[in-house]
């Protein structure tokens, strides 16, 4: 909402700078102008903030803000706290970016907080609560969702591009962050510590991540390693982390990749999937190899649907039931469909076979048998 229409913008899709990308999804124009004494106000509220933090969210990918999100937090010197649906909205390896585990950290000693595009809460679902004295500041496309749940100080209804541009705008001559943060370099090193712990899918996401090109689109599944991805894996540019985002669909991996793939001419795709939920749609190896459309399909293969499993374990005594899956052959399957299989064993197997997949022209099905992994979930909801 608020004003103009967005164009299309060259210069933060997968494929980088120069990259023509289509449109975002269209935000309704609001009717009427943004509030500018409420725009004023937040201005001055951010200017004289000594440690102001920015939670951004879906929100600023859909409105392909991210340039306007880094300029304001530039400007601003403000830490960004990107939501696992933000992922990509400023690049994982900037020096005010933080992700999500260093929430706990950052809250607390934040005195304005702006929260744009997000539904400021956490992983759980639980709302951010902010402490005596604290401001939160709120930008959303969806009016209803400004005071859902919380009770910001001052919020617009608007989206991302609209609102960051009317900020940045009104920030002009203001003091450019005050130096109030001075422990970032530890928080960043704490949550980096907690996130290579979650063994083994840190060491199969490092080797993904060494091992694709940064404008691979990554579509992360419903199983261990993309339960370790909404916190672990680098997202350097925009629309290359594609998830389930708050619904958890099991089986939705397989079918996204393909339309990403037919969507982006040249890009490649990525599917980090388990092997319950590949087998929701394997058949679609058929569509993959019928249509050309050469996404790489990386199966976890752990005998089970592992999340359920694990909780059977966990909080029913071990009394198992619907858990643990016959599987085929992942890669002769693959090799029916006319697709290339592959096997993996460990992070160093997934590399090479990454490569090989890489330099393949047909749809790939890579097997990587593993077993019980970590449980990732007191990880996810601490932060």
């Amino acid at each position: 909402m608020g004003g103009a229409s967005r164009p299309a913008r060259a210069d933060h899709g997968p494929g980088g700078a120069g990259v023509e990308r289509a449109a975002a999804i269209p935000v309704e124009a609001a009717t009427e102008q943004l509030d500018e004494d409420t725009l004023d106000r937040m201005a001055e509220r951010l200017g004289a903030a000594e440690r102001p933090l920015i939670t951004a969210g879906g929100g600023v990918l859909q409105a392909r803000a991210g340039a306007l999100l880094q300029d304001l937090a530039e400007r601003l010197q403000a830490p960004v706290l990107v939501t696992q649906n933000g992922r990509g909205a400023l690049a994982t390896d900037h020096r005010l970016a933080f992700d999500t585990l260093s929430a706990s950290a950052l809250f607390p000693a934040a005195d304005v907080v702006l929260a744009v595009g997000t539904r400021f809460a956490g992983p759980g679902g639980r709302r951010h609560r902010l402490n005596p004295g604290q401001s939160l500041l709120r930008i959303d496309a969806d009016p209803e969702e400004l005071r859902r749940g919380v009770d910001p100080e001052l919020a617009i209804a608007a989206d991302a591009t609209s609102g960051m541009s009317a900020l940045l705008s009104r920030l002009d001559g203001r003091r450019s962050g005050n130096g109030g943060w001075e422990a970032l370099d530890a928080v960043r090193a704490e949550a980096a510590e907690r996130r290579s712990s979650l063994q083994p899918q840190a060491a199969f996401g490092a080797a993904i991540r060494a091992t694709v090109p940064p404008e691979t689109v990554i579509v992360n599944g419903m199983t261990q390693v993309g339960y370790w991805g909404r916190i672990g894996f680098p997202v350097v540019r925009p629309g290359t982390f594609l998830t389930a985002g708050y619904q958890g669909t099991l089986g939705f991996e397989l079918p996204l990749a393909l339309g990403a793939q037919a969507a982006l001419d040249g890009a490649r795709v990525v599917a980090i999937v388990g092997d319950g939920g590949f087998l929701f749609n394997a058949q679609e190896l058929a569509t993959a190899v019928q249509h050309r459309l050469n996404v790489i399909a990386v199966v976890f293969n752990d005998g089970a649907y592992g999340n359920v499993r694990r909780m059977q374990v966990q909080r029913y005594e071990g009394r198992l039931i619907a858990s643990d899956l016959h599987n085929p052959d992942f890669v002769r399957l693959a090799e029916s469909f006319g697709a290339l299989g592959l096997r993996a064993e460990g992070p160093e197997g997934l590399r090479a076979a990454l490569a090989e997949a890489l330099d393949a022209d047909l749809p790939v099905v890579i097997e990587v048998p593993v077993g019980e992994m970590d449980d990732p979930w007191p990880l996810l909801l601490s932060s």
